[in-house]
């Protein structure tokens, strides 16, 4: 019932707001073109195109709350990594660190361990969703990036309860040559320097018929972070890593209406050090706000990302067969002190066994290696249609190993004591899915769009645990199969006021598949699936001429069997097991204002309102009421940017970003450990340009007023841990194009 007066309340408002927008336009249909020049002779915003349903519309067309982010942007700002940027994005919820990334989009997380709820896609090809390995693409390879807010299983499949994260990436030009060189460097104040080269170049073989497009680039990201409690000594801005990488793709156009797309994307990161620092019981730094005090030695971690890519476009006439395989592998290690969590399991060991590792240093190494091959086609019928139909089939086959390794190592000597354990894991994961989408169109204004996807996934993990841990916990060999499979459905009506003025509502459902645990848990050998349903109403578009474009929705998400990362409380052995219900509702406002000829004033926000409506029963705690991890109540964004015309061959542009992430909770602790909690934080950055004759020169600065904020806690360990915002940093960038 309170879901229902819920969405009435959310459909008079908005209804409301139509009424007002349409008796304060002066024309009631507007044109759709790119750029459209208002009567004080500002230019208007030019159209957004958006692939978010797997066909290229204007993004105030397409029934669903989506955020799109081109590469201009990203690298003029230096923004490389989702931590960098995900504050920009209203819903989207992050943290991570030391190679590792955890996201939720609309408050749809219980914890930041277990599997994904948000899918991530590179050109629709899905990346693997185990572990929590997230590509973090360059601006050099991308076209884009854009977040799909709600579930979206449907088009998108599995571990999309949340959302999808989608990187699109440049298509070469058989036309034009062309080509872009960068440099850049960045020094955060009171910490290291790092530096960036970029490049891009694109070369057309055949005009019209083939073309080639070739990136590249190398980045060292400046250390912040002081690590005091080395054994090796302290050493200052340590936490340094430096990534490299780059695309190469090939255009084919062999006759008209037939296309060939073939890339490879090689990225790779190699760091050390990580984001985390002590805090208190008040979850407050302990000694400082950049400084690790606890560990005694390096994290040491590396990623590394192939992507094989075939993609093959025909038009038969009545619509486009589509065929799209990718081939991906993704590799992760990391080598890390975990004495402050599990040094009271050495003593126990040592109890329990006699061996003399008390006093010792806990490592755990950590790899897993990912290889997937998938498979996807599809038949879409032309747009403008009546009936817009798209039907497709997905095939995906995972095979992985991943291997996690306790080490009691002694810290005078740094021999090894003991392998505390062992437990090689290879693991296999199986998809099948068939899927269809239709809008019928009752007039040039009114649509219904319905969707509806069938999946089936078989996985299985064998697992050799080994060593003291192993025998505590009284795990044996095991071989763990599940199996299940989900209907996922979409229901979507909107109303199009005019060409330019859009109401939608949708109704969509998401799911993410349960299971196999490993054989330290031989009482939790599998979890079932857990899934989400999403009731939200929107109104989008662009008014004023077309230089106020905005986009506003209001949801409700119920998510039942919701998935948990549990802890063993006596060994710290994580396993995956099925919590009750829990629900998010709230809303987001974007808007984008060309308020005067080279101004732009952009906003957007979010409220969101994420909680159990269930009590947790077994390790993890969490009682009917408790918001759920990492989502602010608020949070929001602001910016300015103004471009003036110096001269005829001078350009400048200045700008200001400020961000505002809201205080939010961390994931549900284990019995006896409170729950983690990170107050508010915003940060302000600025940024200035000039131009001329293809030649660039920009300078920004990044959290100008030193922020202090924490984007997660932590509450496993002794101390407890917070990752913290990156300092004040300033940058510059030089660039050619031609």
């Amino acid at each position: 019932m309170m879901r229902t007066l819920y969405i009435l309340a959310l459909s008079t408002a908005l209804s409301t707001a139509i009424v007002q927008e349409s008796k304060a336009q002066s024309t009631s249909d507007l044109p759709a073109t790119d750029q459209q020049t208002g009567v004080d002779g500002t230019e208007g915003v030019a159209d957004i195109i958006v692939t978010a349903q797997k066909r290229n519309e204007r993004l105030i067309d397409v029934p669903l709350s989506v955020t799109q982010i081109d590469s201009d942007v990203l690298v003029s700002q230096n923004l490389t990594t989702i931590r960098e940027f995900f504050t920009r994005i209203p819903g989207l919820q992050y943290t991570g660190g030391a190679g590792q990334t955890t996201l939720a989009i609309r408050g749809v997380s219980a914890d930041v361990g277990g599997n994904p709820t948000v899918g991530i896609t590179i050109d629709d090809v899905p990346f693997p969703v185990g572990g929590q390995i997230a590509p973090d693409l360059d601006p050099a390879i991308l076209k884009n990036v854009a977040v799909l807010r709600g579930p979206q299983g449907t088009l998108y499949g599995a571990s999309s309860l949340g959302g999808l994260l989608k990187f699109e990436t440049v298509t070469p030009d058989p036309n034009k040559f062309s080509g872009r060189i960068e440099a850049g460097s960045e020094v955060v104040l009171d910490g290291g320097s790092g530096y960036s080269t970029r490049g891009a170049l694109n070369i057309p073989v055949i005009e019209d018929r083939v073309g080639i497009s070739l990136s590249g680039f190398y980045r060292r990201a400046p250390g912040y972070l002081d690590y005091t409690a080395l054994q090796s000594g302290p050493q200052n801005a340590a936490n340094t890593n430096r990534s490299y990488g780059g695309r190469a793709a090939l255009f084919i156009k062999p006759v008209d209406g037939l296309s060939i797309n073939l890339s490879f994307l090689d990225q790779e990161l190699r760091g050390q050090g990580g984001t985390t620092i002590g805090l208190n019981g008040d979850f407050r730094p302990l000694v400082g706000s950049a400084t690790n005090n606890f560990s005694r030695t390096l994290p040491i971690y590396s990623t590394r990302v192939r992507l094989y890519t075939g993609r093959i476009d025909a038009d038969l006439g009545f619509g486009t067969l589509s065929s799209i395989t990718g081939y991906t592998q993704s590799r992760y290690s990391l080598n890390n002190d975990l004495t402050f969590i599990f040094a009271p399991v050495l003593g126990v060991i040592q109890r329990v066994f006699g061996l003399p590792i008390a006093g010792d240093r806990a490592d755990l190494t950590q790899f897993s290696n990912t290889n997937r091959f998938s498979q996807e086609v599809r038949l879409a019928s032309n747009p403008g249609q009546k009936l817009e139909w798209l039907v497709g089939a997905f095939y995906n086959y995972d095979k992985a190993l991943s291997n996690q390794t306790l080490l009691a190592i002694n810290p005078t000597t740094n021999a090894v004591d003991a392998t505390v354990f062992d437990t090689p894991s290879p693991y296999r994961f199986r998809e099948i899915a068939g899927f269809a989408d239709a809008t019928y169109n009752f007039t040039d204004k009114l649509s219904l769009q319905g969707g509806l996807r069938y999946a089936d996934n078989r996985q299985r993990s064998i697992q050799t645990a080994t060593g003291p841990l192993a025998l505590l916990q009284g795990a044996e060999d095991s071989d763990v199969r599940s199996s299940d499979s989900s209907w996922t459905w979409l229901l979507s009506p909107q109303y199009k006021i005019n060409a330019n003025l859009n109401l939608y509502g949708r109704v969509a459902t998401g799911y993410r598949p349960g299971g196999p645990n490993s054989g330290l848990t031989p009482n939790n050998l599998t979890y079932e699936p857990d899934r989400t349903t999403n009731y939200e109403i929107g109104l989008k578009g662009s008014v004023l001429d077309r230089k106020l474009v905005f986009s506003a929705s209001g949801f409700w998400i119920d998510w039942r069997n919701i998935q948990l990362l549990s802890i063993d409380a006596d060994t710290q052995v994580a396993f995956t097991d099925n919590g009750g219900r829990a629900r998010s509702r709230g809303a987001e406002v974007e808007v984008s204002y060309n308020a005067w000829k080279g101004g732009v004033l952009a906003a957007n926000g979010a409220y969101i309102d994420a909680a159990l409506r269930d009590a947790l029963v077994g390790q993890t705690i969490g009682l009917a009421g408790d918001r759920l991890p990492l989502s602010s109540r608020w949070s929001g964004n602001l910016s300015f940017d103004q471009s003036f015309v110096l001269t005829p061959e001078l350009n400048a542009n200045l700008g200001t970003t400020l961000s505002y992430v809201g205080p939010h909770f961390a994931e549900f602790p284990a019995e006896g450990d409170p729950r983690g909690y990170s107050r508010g934080y915003a940060t302000l950055d600025l940024r200035a340009g000039i131009e001329s004759h293809g030649i660039s020169f920009s300078l920004y600065a990044r959290n100008i007023t030193d922020s202090k904020g924490i984007i997660s806690v932590s509450t496993s360990g002794n101390p407890y841990t917070g990752s913290i915002v990156q300092p004040r940093s300033v940058g510059g960038l030089i660039s050619f194009n031609f």
